[in-house]
């Protein structure tokens, strides 16, 4: 879809009732989760990542497993090298699948 980058581009749109717009665009519609995916794994801005991993909560269901398992791999690295940015994608997998995170700390927990 074509849609989904023109309302992700919308959101640095200095006007916020533009952006308001565009994030009730972009949580109406699960077709966005994969643009949503996308651009939180491209994105440098703190501040745009938890934007976009609050837009993808309405979109829990249409985030595929391995994608899941990517951003909690990445959150477990960010959390060893004690970068507080391992708490977005905690985040997203606690939201979408508490159980995998869970079971995934206890883990970690039990190894140190």
């Amino acid at each position: 879809s074509r849609v989904g980058p023109k309302l992700l581009g919308l959101l640095s749109d200095p006007d916020p009732r533009v952006i308001e717009e565009a994030i009730s665009g972009l949580r109406a519609h699960k077709v966005f989760a994969k643009d949503l995916v996308k651009e939180l794994t491209r994105t440098k801005d703190l501040s745009r990542a938890w934007t976009l991993a609050g837009i993808l909560k309405a979109h829990r269901d249409a985030v595929p497993g391995a994608t899941l398992k990517s951003f909690l791999n990445t959150g477990l690295k960010l959390f060893d090298q004690g970068d507080d940015r391992h708490r977005l994608y905690f985040e997203i997998v606690k939201n979408a699948k508490p159980e995998l995170l869970q079971k995934t700390l206890i883990e970690k927990g039990r190894g140190l």
